[in-house]
């Protein structure tokens, strides 16, 4: 039924005026962890003179639309909001989420050492804001993501069943029987350690250990991981034998404080969240400090993490899953997922993010999940195989504009999680990662485990196995491999990854003696479908600037299809395929033996050209790449080679945001 016209208008403005009722009624909350008083009314909270004392409080009172502004303070809690609330800093103040809480009691336990009851688990300690070290063997050189410390070891395969042993010998290091029981050892060991071998010490006599809960890596999943390395030994009272360094065990907190005396404003880390949203939507965090506490979003939609800052994200742990599924990535129960978003179009953005044993931040599975203007560095201390500063997998994830810094391994490590995880649930589809600034990757693993960018989606339905992505306009620079031994490549789409263009990015490895390859299309036992590389600059490399390595069986062969290098520019090298393969590969426009004076200052990692150089209007046009429509229009009488053009729209990497000085820290956040 129609109704009349003025019928249709009042109701129009009774609609017009509930919605403004709704946003009316939205409130504003205070909570102050010094001044607060949690039994003060909503009423009274709603005055700044009058806050509550907890971020819970407001949580559990407040309506949806409602916004809880909190001031300086430190608050010890784990965070459970309700759909629809925002936590928000008030003003430009800095309040402190903490999963640590303080410690005393203090005695003697031999020498230096003290201890202090803390039953539950710890996960980390600090002096005040100064992390202390998880004792290990051999000592820690003040930097996690180096090896050079590291006791030269070796590892054992059995040669008849292909598994390990789980056997090390120690080369410098002898002890009593039983020395080392209950630690747990991890090192880098063989030709390719693109993870570590690791396990729980079940026995140990001199300089050999025998180990359990073997890894992946270890347990002859993959091959050549095996023989000389070099490891540690970790989780074991007796590593404790430095200053800084601690120990949990038995609901006995040991530590060798700084300077040796009587521990002082010692807190340790019993909780790993500081907010925990299961099936929340539309709640927003937003200007908060994290010390030793992290963020987890599993499930719902539409939730953002703004402008906050984490230090100390993912805890170390044992790691080890007896589901093969989780091992890989850590998981939520011991932390090392790091920031967990798993959901629908969840944002994480505008967020520093510093430090930690496995993941920084962790796309868990969903769709839409966006990681965008943040700074995000020194992950993956653990030395696991896909633990880095962005990880995950998911449909349509978008990670754009941030500085990534410092990783075991990749920058960003992409992995469908498992084949028998259900259909289209634990896929790596739909990717853009675009405008990044990834630096300083690779520090302890080698291959596939020391790219800038890696995704690999291997072993699903051939139906589901497209990435469907775009890998464009990042900066990718000076790649420090920790071992040397096999470093493959800066780019690297991996075992089933296709239907991806790669375009507009410079990828300097800055190590040619051992960095095969700047992008690498790695395509085993699967046909190679459409992935266009286009206006890359590569350099830096000893071997090959973009390269397709095919092979196969099943008659396929694991030729290319529609795989095209084009308008590309390199400091030396072949854009070619290589082993099994060539049909369907097209290279044509690209130059390669470019020297280093045609271009700005490679040195200091601007690889823009400059007058007179030879790649400039060398390209041909290619629609919705370098045409008028597209982001990258060529300015001359055709495009140019390489990732700039000369005289044209330039592009940028990288966030803007920089780590700030946290409360109660007495320098700024290293870079």
């Amino acid at each position: 039924m129609r109704l009349p016209g003025k019928q249709m208008l009042i109701m129009a403005c009774v609609a017009w005026g509930a919605a403004l009722g709704n946003s009316s009624s939205a409130a504003d909350y205070y909570v102050d962890a010094v001044n607060g008083d949690d039994a003060r009314s909503a009423v009274q909270a709603q005055n700044v003179a009058t806050p509550w004392r907890t971020i819970q409080k407001a949580a559990n009172t407040m309506a949806a639309g409602d916004t809880a502004l909190i001031r300086t303070g430190t608050y010890r809690e784990t965070v459970t909001p309700q759909s629809g609330q925002t936590f928000m800093a008030y003003q430009s103040e800095k309040p402190l989420i903490t999963g640590c809480d303080p410690v005393s009691g203090w005695t003697v336990h031999s020498g230096h050492i003290y201890k202090a009851p803390v039953n539950s688990k710890v996960f980390d300690v600090f002096v005040g804001a100064t992390p202390m070290l998880k004792a290990r063997h051999p000592n820690e050189d003040g930097d996690p993501l180096t090896c050079g410390e590291w006791e030269a070891a070796t590892n054992t395969l059995q040669s008849a069943s292909g598994r390990g042993t789980g056997k090390v010998v120690l080369s410098g290091t002898s002890r009593p029987a039983g020395h080392w029981v209950g630690g747990w050892y991890g090192g880098v060991h063989g030709k390719n350690p693109f993870m570590v071998a690791e396990g729980r010490i079940t026995a140990s006599s001199g300089s050999e250990l025998t180990c359990t809960d073997l890894g992946p890596g270890w347990k002859g999943v993959y091959g050549q991981m095996w023989g000389e390395g070099r490891g540690y030994i970790t989780d074991h009272l007796n590593c404790l034998d430095a200053e800084k360094e601690w120990h949990w065990q038995d609901g006995a907190l040991y530590l060798w404080a700084p300077g040796g005396g009587k521990p002082a404003q010692v807190v340790a880390r019993t909780r790993l969240y500081g907010f925990i949203l299961t099936n929340r939507s539309q709640v927003t965090v937003k200007g908060l400090y994290f010390l030793g506490a992290s963020a987890q979003v599993n499930g719902g939609s539409n939730n953002v993490i703004d402008g906050c800052h984490f230090r100390h994200v993912s805890p170390w742990g044992t790691h080890y899953y007896t589901d093969a599924r989780n091992y890989y990535w850590g998981g939520t129960v011991d932390g090392t997922s790091g920031i967990h978003l798993c959901g629908a179009n969840h944002v994480i953005q505008n967020c520093s993010v510093v430090g930690g044993w496995g993941h920084g931040i962790h796309l868990a599975g969903g769709a839409n999940l966006t990681v965008s203007n943040n700074y995000v560095a020194d992950f993956g201390w653990s030395g696991r195989f896909v633990q880095s500063p962005v990880s995950g997998f998911g449909t349509g994830l978008n990670i754009v504009r941030n500085t990534i810094r410092r990783s075991s391994g990749p920058g960003i490590f992409l992995y469908q999680k498992n084949p028998g995880d259900g259909a289209n649930v634990n896929h790596v589809k739909q990717v853009r990662i675009l405008h990044n600034d990834i630096r300083d990757c690779g520090y302890l693993l080698d291959d596939s485990g020391n790219a800038f960018i890696y995704i690999q989606n291997a072993d699903v339905p051939s139906a589901d196995r497209a990435l469907h992505g775009e890998i464009a306009y990042n900066v990718l620079i000076r790649q420090f491999g920790g071992q040397k031994k096999h470093m493959t490549g800066g780019i690297y789409l991996d075992n089933g990854t296709d239907f991806c263009s790669i375009h507009h990015n410079v990828v300097d490895m800055g190590d040619p003696a051992h960095a095969k390859r700047a992008i690498f299309l790695h395509g085993a036992q699967h046909v190679q479908e459409n992935i266009l590389c286009y206006h890359n600059t590569v350099w830096g490399y000893g071997q090959d600037g973009i390269v397709t390595h095919c092979w196969g069986k099943g008659g396929k062969n694991g030729m290319p299809q529609d795989v095209v290098f084009r308008n590309n520019l390199a400091g030396k090298g072949a854009f070619r395929a290589s082993a099994i393969g060539g049909n369907g590969l097209v290279v044509d426009h690209n130059l390669s033996g470019v020297a280093a004076d045609e271009l700005v200052d490679v040195a200091n990692g601007n690889f823009r050209l400059k007058a007179g150089a030879a790649a400039i209007n060398a390209g041909v046009v290619i629609p919705g790449i370098n045409d008028a429509g597209s982001a990258s229009p060529f300015a001359g009488s055709g495009p140019d080679l390489g990732a700039y053009e000369y005289n044209g729209v330039d592009w940028t990497a990288g966030s803007s945001v920089i780590p700030p000085v946290f409360p109660n820290e007495k320098a700024p956040a290293a870079p």
